[in-house]
């Protein structure tokens, strides 16, 4: 039987993989060597452990060979250029702070100008399993290497940074540069998301997500259809205000449900 843990860890996997489907469609016919030749001569003759990623097809495009060597996995496995090998590897309990990290990142990213986009990057510290069972920390460096028709990224480059010599007391962290400027993740804020709310308005929700109506729900607790209507506008209001202090865009009211779906709070 899977653990809570692992099943929280597959949710939140599978939210993230429908986040990157739906950012973009992707390059539909790309060959990277082909089509970018001076960059994949130049990747291929760097030292560090260089990719870029297709985000909607979740794939490597390129993946620098050592890669294999860097997390002792046998060249057959590291080269399959599937996102999945990646998360199939990642330190269980860094699994949830992962995918919450690249949900900031696409979140920060559309907010910002076509010009912006192209001048920010990402840097993620979390730990890996090796193929020996050892835990290592890692540091995945990224940026937008290219946008599609409409502006939204669609290829990403960067490079994984060995970081074995930090310590065990270190936590998971993200940092997002915008020109050169960092600004650090707020997970613990952001990850704050029931604490917002009060009891009854948490049964709104849930029952928003079995299907209810206003009407059902306020036959359900005896209450007029004007009272659960202020409720959701209670709910939309705290959501807007927390997002808004880490600099994210409000949402509308049935992605505040996946999420809290996703992370088993209702």
């Amino acid at each position: 039987m899977e653990s809570n843990l692992a099943t929280t860890n597959k949710a939140m996997l599978k939210e993230h993989n429908l986040l990157l489907s739906s950012l973009t469609k992707g390059s539909e016919c790309i060959d990277f060597e082909k089509d970018y030749p001076e960059m994949h001569r130049w990747l291929e003759i760097e030292t560090c452990i260089s990719f870029v990623t297709d985000i909607a097809k979740r794939g490597y495009l390129f993946l620098h060979p050592n890669f294999a060597n860097f997390t002792g996995y046998s060249d057959e496995l590291a080269p399959t250029k599937n996102l999945a090998f990646l998360h199939s590897i990642i330190y269980p309990e860094d699994v949830q702070d992962y995918c919450l990290m690249f949900k900031i990142w696409y979140e920060h990213l559309a907010g910002l100008p076509l010009a912006e986009k192209m001048k920010s990057e990402a840097q993620f510290q979390f730990r890996i399993v090796k193929s020996d069972g050892t835990k290592i920390w890692v540091m995945l460096k990224f940026a937008v290497f290219e946008l599609d028709k409409q502006g939204v990224p669609c290829l990403e480059k960067g490079c994984f940074i060995d970081e074995e010599h930090l310590n065990t007391n270190v936590k998971v962290s993200g940092t997002i540069m915008v020109n050169g400027v960092p600004t650090k993740m707020d997970l613990d804020k952001y990850r704050k998301t029931t604490e917002r709310f009060a009891p009854r308005e948490l049964e709104v929700l849930s029952l928003l997500h079995h299907g209810l109506s206003h009407k059902a729900i306020a036959d359900k607790f005896g209450r007029a259809v004007s009272t659960i209507s202020k409720h959701t506008e209670n709910i939309r209001r705290k959501d807007a205000e927390h997002l808004r202090s880490i600099g994210l865009k409000p949402r509308n009211i049935k992605e505040l449900i996946n999420e809290l779906v996703m992370q088993g709070k209702i």
